[in-house]
């Protein structure tokens, strides 16, 4: 284990995961080294078949690990203290439910991430409902998210979700959004009652963040906005994290749980006791 106030790169990590893999076929782990990349690890853990490590991601204390034995892993996920959040993403069947149980976890929630690949643009098509939406489509009432503004999106942002499983950003991440100018904003009487944030990434876009706190036609008029900008660049797919118990969210875009399928689930953990061995 690391001594207190030293700190371990990345890149070290990643040298003991490849010998790791080395040694068996299969490698149980939920690392995605694009997410940690430019964190300090802070605590470490490891024996001869598997690795702990513990960093600061968002305000929170995010475990990872890779193992070629589920007991070995048990060895050493005893030792994390209480707090930590693990997140593991796989598809229809989580075969690690009951080990991360054993190991002191507790489930919080899953997250669903849903992908969008349209071959014409649904705007402007609108029936029902959504026909009274297009009409109030007013893309002038939409500006780009300043600076000025990180203060007042941050309070937003923390009055309106959960840090163990959604994107509280820090005020850097908050700067580089803006920055990027992936982040609409709707004003009334000069403080913000609406905002959406997104990420482009190639040739699909993040939908990451939309807050409103008027009328329905404020969030179809910022997420249609940012489509047609999308959609006029030659980017056709969208995808989106739901959390499997926002009901509201579910319903709005038109997501079934029950009938989804070939998506992925982010299962999230919060350790909770010292666990089984």
């Amino acid at each position: 284990m690391l001594r207190k106030g030293e700190k371990m790169e990345c890149k070290i990590i990643s040298d003991k995961v490849t010998a790791l893999k080395k040694t068996r076929k299969k490698l149980y782990t939920n690392i995605i080294w694009s997410e940690i990349e430019k964190y300090q690890i802070e605590e470490v853990y490891e024996n001869e078949k598997a690795i702990v490590f513990i960093l600061t991601r968002r305000e929170k204390k995010n475990i990872y690990f890779a193992a070629t034995d589920i007991e070995g892993l048990k060895q050493l996920m005893v030792k994390v203290p209480k707090g930590g959040v693990l997140e593991y993403q796989c598809r229809k069947y989580n075969d690690m439910q009951d080990v991360f149980l054993d190991m002191g976890f507790e489930h919080y929630t899953n997250y669903i991430r849903v992908n969008y690949l349209y071959k014409e643009n649904p705007y402007g098509k609108e029936t029902g409902k959504r026909k009274l939406l297009a009409e109030l489509y007013d893309p002038d009432c939409c500006e780009y998210a300043e600076e000025r503004d990180i203060d007042e999106l941050d309070q937003i942002t923390r009055n309106s979700f959960n840090p163990i499983g959604d994107d509280i950003f820090t005020y850097e991440e908050w700067k580089e959004v803006i920055a990027r100018k992936e982040c609409l904003v709707i004003r009334e009487d000069e403080s913000i009652v609406a905002y959406y944030v997104w990420r482009l990434e190639g040739k699909k876009y993040y939908s990451n963040i939309i807050v409103n706190m008027g009328p329905a036609n404020l969030s179809y008029t910022l997420e249609r906005k940012v489509f047609d900008e999308m959609w006029k660049n030659g980017i056709h797919m969208i995808y989106a994290w739901f959390d499997e118990k926002n009901y509201k969210a579910l319903k709005r875009n038109n997501i079934t749980v029950q009938k989804l399928s070939g998506v992925i689930y982010n299962s999230i953990y919060v350790k909770t006791n010292g666990g089984k061995l």
